[in-house]
């Protein structure tokens, strides 16, 4: 594992009295974000270091073993408060986040945002997340967990978020029908802004899960301590989840790679064992994987790799065997 030096960056800003003649130093909130990369498209990397280290912020990059780390190290060294910790293997997305949540600053009022290397945000945006995040916290009185709403980078339609009832049934939300903050029950983690005190207390990602229901089992854990997760309509970002996506019916079908999907399947059944996951939800992800996998078995071409991703994920899942499917070039 390779690191580049610690940083550690304050700003302030000054905020006159009503009288107009004394001026004091008002903080704002320190703003670090996380960035997990593995085997990029280096055209998106570097946009998206550019929006997150713009007023003072800074970001900590955390590759997973990518064949083109060197040109990722290349990117990062451009930026001055870019900090990069290159691994020498694909540990996944729980213990990558975890690596960069090690590294954040000692300050508990840190603001930490989560992004992946498919994330695509303005300028202004973690300016946005910050001032959002500031009103909510004054109006609940409490710490919480925040997200923005998502469109596909390509399709551009808008990606629901999901609220369960005490049972464990699941509400779709569209957040643009709203305008005000609305609250969830889980958020993809690209994009979840959180203060590094509020990560202390709810604990970090479970690193078993590896890739997929990593966001969703933390959230319920938080939701389960008391910390609202909510939706600001207000915050935008533009994601892309899969390689690829189609309509059938109603329904838009994401494309994983066959060893993603093996994760998908065997993280369904690994769900039933957290006592803060609804037991209905753990079960309609089990059945709504394995439809999923039986579909891309069907209708994709990958149909050898996501047949034995089925049988595995689903042999794994039933024995909670924690065993690593041998590693493509995109597990996306």
């Amino acid at each position: 594992m390779v690191a580049l030096p610690p940083w550690n960056f304050k700003r302030w800003q000054a905020a006159p009295w009503l009288n107009g003649v004394h001026i004091s130093l008002e903080p704002f909130l320190s703003v670090t974000s996380i960035i997990i990369t593995f085997q990029p498209e280096l055209s998106s990397v570097e946009p998206l270091l550019f929006a997150c280290q713009l007023n003072g912020n800074s970001v900590i990059v955390v590759d997973n073993g990518s064949e083109n780390a060197k040109e990722i190290i290349k990117i990062c060294r451009s930026f001055e408060r870019v900090k990069l910790i290159c691994l020498d293997d694909n540990l996944g997305i729980a213990e990558a986040q975890n690596i960069g949540i090690k590294y954040l600053p000692i300050d508990d009022d840190e603001l930490v945002v989560f992004f992946d290397q498919d994330s695509s945000i303005g300028d202004d945006y973690l300016k946005q997340v910050e001032e959002s995040y500031q009103k909510l916290e004054r109006d609940y009185g409490r710490s919480l967990v925040l997200g923005p709403r998502f469109y596909n980078r390509v399709s551009k339609f808008e990606y629901p978020v999901i609220r369960l009832n005490k049972l464990g049934l699941r509400q779709k939300l569209l957040p643009s029908q709203y305008s005000h903050p609305t609250e969830a029950s889980c958020i993809i983690s690209s994009g979840m802004t959180v203060k590094k005190d509020t990560i202390n207390r709810i604990g970090l990602m479970d690193e078993s899960l590896f890739i997929d229901y990593v966001d969703t089992e933390w959230c319920l854990r938080a939701r389960k301590l008391g910390y609202p997760i909510l939706v600001d309509p207000k915050l935008v970002m533009e994601h892309e989840i899969g390689t690829n996506n189609f309509k059938f019916f109603r329904w838009r079908v994401p494309v994983h790679s066959a060893t993603r999907r093996y994760y998908r399947i065997r993280n369904s059944f690994f769900l039933l064992k957290y006592s803060h996951v609804p037991k209905l939800t753990s079960l309609r992800e089990i059945v709504f994987s394995i439809m999923h996998q039986v579909f891309l078995v069907i209708f994709t071409e990958e149909k050898m790799g996501h047949f034995k991703s089925l049988l595995r994920g689903m042999r794994d899942g039933l024995f909670n065997r924690c065993s690593k499917p041998r590693q493509s070039n995109n597990q996306t």
